[in-house]
């Protein structure tokens, strides 16, 4: 059975989605599977193009991508759940703090919070997507370790 590893931040328009796409082209041959949400995301939109863009260039694909809020669920059906910034785990572990076994800032996984790009540059973009690749890297190798 298939375990999910749930992406949060904002809106769900950049970071999560980007960090989804990435973990689910590189843990193809897992037991793992990621998704995301946002915390303040109203649902339906695109992703950004700057990050369409960014995750391209890693051969990925977001252009299928809507938004959506985080629902309750989700955290419980979640194997890890992993927030882009430290503000982020601060925010959902303060509503829901049964769930701080299972959940990880990015910057437990690799030194520091992803930026967030939104309304930057394509630059800006490509940095937080190598950024949340790395830490995707990061963190396949340990759940690996833990199977």
């Amino acid at each position: 059975m298939s375990k999910l590893i749930l992406f949060i931040c904002t809106g769900n328009t950049c970071r999560s989605p980007m960090a989804e796409a990435i973990f689910n082209k590189l843990a193809q041959d897992t037991d793992y599977y990621a998704a995301s949400a946002g915390l303040y995301s109203a649902g339906g939109q695109a992703a950004s193009q700057e990050a369409i863009d960014a995750v391209a260039q890693l051969g990925c694909d977001l252009s299928e991508h809507r938004s959506g809020p985080l629902r309750y669920e989700q955290l419980l059906e979640a194997e890890k759940i992993i927030c882009l910034t430290d503000n982020h785990k601060a925010f959902l572990l303060s509503a829901y703090p049964e769930l701080n076994e299972k959940t990880l800032s990015f910057s437990e996984l690799t030194g520091k919070s992803v930026e967030d790009p939104f309304g930057g540059n394509a630059e800006l973009y490509q940095r937080s997507a190598d950024a949340i690749a790395e830490g995707v890297k990061r963190l396949l190798q340990g759940l690996q370790g833990l199977s």
